[in-house]
């Protein structure tokens, strides 16, 4: 279900997919209500491919947002947030989970 149907997401927090192993993961903004910057991340938590600003998508064919590199992970954060916070392809991840 991911942030289908939300409304928005609070500024300081993101939603993170993990997968068993490394693969090209795909995402797609379905039934979305605002728009994300998606990361793909590596087995070594390196950021490998970004989408910026992806928009939501009400309609019944949504496009797929896949990384072209190997990636276990993806961290989906509020649009605009790695032009902000200076997010580049290259970047290592540390992860902080609020429980």
């Amino acid at each position: 279900k991911g942030l289908m149907n939300e409304l928005s997401m609070p500024i300081n927090e993101a939603m993170l997919f993990i997968f068993p192993f490394e693969g090209k993961p795909s995402f797609w903004m379905k039934r979305m209500n605002f728009p994300l910057d998606i990361l793909f991340i590596n087995d070594d938590d390196v950021i490998v491919y970004i989408v910026k600003n992806a928009p939501p998508c009400q309609e019944k064919k949504c496009p797929n947002f896949q990384t072209t590199r190997p990636a276990s992970r993806v961290l989906e954060i509020n649009a605009g947030l790695c032009k902000e916070l200076n997010i580049h392809v290259g970047d290592k991840v540390s992860y902080f989970i609020k429980e």
